[in-house]
């Protein structure tokens, strides 16, 4: 299962979506997370596999553009294994497993898509 997230999140990085920025953080929270899961908890889980996929892309884009310092700081934390867009989904979302309620529905979903609506299969 965790193969097939990180799959879907090596293929969602390549996609460009308008930016998406949570309007209330933690006091001493992480910026970049509490905004890559202000935009997660913001999906429709019961959409289309098609704009589900479109969401999760977006979200993960914005985060890109938005926080790359950031992000090469997460890629540092990456064992050498797969592409570095590979690396930076698997650390994104078992991140967002630990401290983010609207992402599960999310992965949830993403996990219970059939093969054939699943990138790269």
């Amino acid at each position: 299962m965790r193969h097939h997230l990180a799959s879907l999140f090596t293929v969602l990085l390549l996609a460009v979506a308008g930016n998406v920025r949570a309007q209330d953080r933690n006091p001493g929270g992480e910026p970049m997370m509490d905004d890559l899961c202000a935009c997660m908890s913001a999906i429709d889980p019961k959409a289309s596999d098609a704009g589900l996929q479109r969401s999760v892309r977006g979200c993960l884009e914005d985060i890109v553009l938005a926080y790359p310092a950031e992000v090469r700081a997460v890629l540092q934390q990456a064992r050498s294994e797969g592409s570095r867009a590979f690396q930076l989904g698997a650390l994104l979302g078992n991140a967002l497993q630990k401290r983010c309620a609207g992402f599960r529905e999310v992965k949830h979903r993403l996990e219970v898509m059939p093969p054939s609506a699943r990138p790269g299969t």
